[in-house]
């Protein structure tokens, strides 16, 4: 997997005590067992750790989403941010 998903997966086992066995690709915050107060504060952290902005379409991390999905909305929220900075 990426960059993005390996973060991800780091701050889930670190912030939030989950086993990193649990932490598979196609894991739904739902199947971590993840309310949307927890969704939240992990928005939070990877905005502190990367810079880009989230929260903008913070529905985009929902319970449905698995883990997979969340490092490609990721990677994509970095790229958008790099072009942004490349073009100012």
């Amino acid at each position: 997997m990426n960059d993005s998903y390996q973060l991800i997966t780091s701050h889930l086992a670190e912030h939030f005590g989950l086993d990193p066995a649990m932490l598979t690709p196609d894991r739904t915050f739902n199947d971590l067992e993840m309310d949307s107060i927890a969704l939240v504060e992990l928005l939070v952290i990877l905005e502190e750790g990367t810079g880009v902005q989230l929260t903008q379409d913070a529905s985009a991390f929902t319970a449905d989403v698995t883990l997979s999905r969340a490092a490609e909305l990721l990677t994509q929220a970095r790229q958008d941010l790099a072009a942004a900075r490349a073009a100012s």
